[in-house]
């Protein structure tokens, strides 16, 4: 079946070359090639992963386990490859993920190295599937998410001051003219 060399996402980024896939899949660390697929140059990663394994698996009898990337990871894929065994990065954008992580508390983590890691096991259900995860938390990262945190929060406090300063200088001619500005005002915090 021919394909489509067309636009698609570029990593470069250069979206004024046309492009290709070619999507491996590969024996032990990505050293030997076990199966390759051209394909069109703008599918996604996350609507062709589960498809690719599948075609794999019809042509190889395989019993390990699958490795991918965090683009495996959808509530589609997750039906598409039941009775599959895999190993995937679940992204923090998944509310799924940021629920899990939100709930974990302290004592649910154990120290793994010297360095400031810290690693949690939670078994979980999603679509069905049941799941293990790996929780993986690193003190340094922690650290890095709160500085940008907080620079994120002098930001918002600095615009926040520089609008309530400017809507201390208009006059208001009645009180619910004030009311509606102040109103206004405070609906990006909501």
């Amino acid at each position: 079946m021919p394909i489509a060399i067309t636009h698609g996402y570029s990593h470069d980024p250069r979206p004024d070359l046309k492009q290709w896939m070619m999507n491996l899949v590969c024996w032990d660390d990505g050293a030997i090639p076990a199966f390759i697929e051209l394909a069109d140059g703008n599918p996604s990663d996350k609507a062709r992963f589960a498809g690719l394994m599948q075609a794999f698996k019809q042509h190889w009898q395989f019993d390990g386990l699958y490795v991918a990337d965090g683009a495996l990871y959808s509530a589609d894929n997750l039906v598409l490859l039941n009775g599959m065994t895999g190993l995937s990065r679940v992204p923090l954008t998944h509310t799924v993920a940021t629920e899990l992580v939100e709930q974990l508390h302290d004592d649910a983590f154990e120290a793994i190295d010297p360095e400031g890691y810290r690693m949690a096991q939670v078994c979980t259900t999603y679509t069905g599937v049941p799941q293990r995860w790996v929780v993986i938390e690193s003190e340094s990262r922690l650290q890095s998410d709160l500085n940008q945190w907080h620079q994120t929060l002098a930001t918002a406090h600095r615009t926040a001051q520089t609008q309530l300063k400017h809507l201390c200088s208009v006059p208001f001619a009645c009180e619910a003219d004030a009311r509606h500005a102040a109103e206004r005002l405070s609906k990006p915090w909501a």
